[in-house]
């Protein structure tokens, strides 16, 4: 069963009461998901960045106005 910690009262409100419970193995589990999580938060602005590149690369291509047109005329 899990584990709870003392009462507190946020905000000096002592009308309000939180009582924080914690579960078998919580930390452990947060720290799991944690790491990948952080790797694909790393990972998206990897991709943000060169979509930002290629964008630039495409823009400055000899035949980027042909190529726009085509895809306007839909």
């Amino acid at each position: 069963m899990g584990t709870a910690t003392r009462p507190n009262t946020p905000r000096g409100n002592p009308s309000l009461t939180v009582i924080e419970i914690r579960a078998p193995g919580e930390k452990l589990t947060a720290q799991l998901v944690r790491t990948p999580a952080m790797e694909v938060m790393a990972l998206n602005q990897q991709v943000a960045e060169l979509d930002k590149v290629i964008e630039a690369r495409f823009r400055d291509h000899q035949d980027f106005d042909v190529i726009t047109s085509l895809c306007r005329s839909k």
